[in-house]
């Protein structure tokens, strides 16, 4: 239960960074290439509030694995006062403060001054939280440098497609945002694999073979549902700029809430899969915790230290694999047909469901 409740919050507060650096990034950018948006004044003082309390969860992890032999206030104070991680917190939250209460005292949206300096104070939340990350205690400065990118990059691409696909009550101007959001998020999505590749080289370099953890099953499900994401990017960037470059009659709303819903899954998986031990060695990592109880349910009995993946071909593992990319494929077929564009997002859940189980058979199975 804790686990989930942690995930949670650590998705609320990634999401809150997304919508504080995709309101600022909008107002800045002039009236004549962006729908009309319109921002509730209140809301960007409460979600950076809102940033900080809920990046409270890994100091509340150590507090609570403290206090049973520490007792709680030895426990709150080796957690928030001496620890790493909870004075980087505490930098997080005074941060957060000072920013909620410029954004308090001054509407985002009124000029450009006041929006460039929301986002440089976002991008300063979002450096600091960095360097609470896995990667940034594993490998120090390069570590939090890659965790930086990586998150600086999934919340102007997330939060700019939130804020658009949201808060937009007219989109006679959607062709012009597109004509500068879909590079931006196409650099955005660049960053955003080469620094994922960058981290999985320090937290799970035995990539393969950490399927058999929580961390590796849920990161490669991530990686699958990271596709139905990029197909939906495909549709809302590509064939529906050019049907409006056309002059061809289409919403593009639906489609746009639909990539940011599936933006938000991704990042709820990657909270969760924070909240797991990361598999540096996995041999010491299941002699510590043991193997997945799905791993163990698929294939009971298997796992021994030498266990290596062997790619044979195993016919159910190939079928599941290309069932999934069919769904995967049936995603532009539904805005052909104008289907329910959220009809795309289970296709996406599916498809990374069944790509999952297909590639673990696949490696595992024979």
């Amino acid at each position: 239960m804790i686990v989930w409740v942690q995930t949670l919050f650590e998705t609320m507060a990634v999401t809150c960074l997304a919508l504080l650096t995709g309101g600022a990034l909008l107002s800045l950018v002039g009236d004549e290439y962006k729908p009309i948006v319109v921002f509730p004044h209140r809301l960007f003082p409460l979600v950076t509030l809102l940033a900080g309390l809920a990046s409270f969860v890994p100091v509340l992890r150590l507090v609570l694995f403290l206090a049973p032999d520490t007792g709680w206030m030895e426990a709150i104070r080796l957690g928030v006062f001496l620890s790493r991680t909870g004075q980087v917190w505490l930098g997080l939250m005074a941060a957060s403060i000072l920013l909620a209460l410029f954004l308090q005292a001054r509407d985002m949206t009124s000029s450009k001054w006041t929006s460039g300096l929301a986002l440089i104070g976002t991008w300063m939340l979002i450096l600091i939280k960095s360097w609470m990350g896995h990667a940034a205690s594993v490998s120090g400065v390069s570590g939090w440098v890659l965790h930086s990118v990586h998150l600086t990059a999934v919340c102007i691409w997330a939060g700019g497609l939130m804020m658009a696909g949201f808060f937009t009550v007219d989109t006679a101007r959607w062709l012009s945002f597109l004509r500068w959001f879909t590079p931006t998020a196409i650099g955005c999505v660049t960053a955003v694999i080469l620094a994922g590749w960058g981290l999985m080289g320090i937290i799970a370099p035995e990539y393969v073979a950490s399927w058999v953890l929580p961390y590796g099953e849920a990161l490669l499900i991530k990686q699958w549902m990271t596709a139905g994401v990029l197909v939906m990017a495909g549709v809302n960037g590509g064939w529906i700029r050019r049907k409006l470059a056309r002059g061809e009659g289409v919403n593009p709303l639906p489609w746009i809430r639909a990539e940011a819903i599936l933006i938000l899954l991704v990042v709820a998986i990657t909270a969760w899969m924070s909240q797991e031990a990361a598999p540096h060695t996995v041999a010491e990592t299941v002699q510590a915790v043991g193997v997945s109880p799905l791993f163990e349910g698929l294939f009971p009995g298997k796992w021994h230290p030498g266990l290596r993946a062997e790619w044979q071909g195993h016919l159910l593992g190939g079928l599941s694999v290309l069932v999934a990319l069919i769904l995967l494929a049936l995603i532009p077929l539904l805005f052909r047909q104008r289907r329910s564009a959220y009809g795309a997002v289970w296709l996406a859940g599916l498809a990374a469901c069944v790509g999952f189980v297909g590639v673990l058979v696949w490696a595992y199975g024979g």
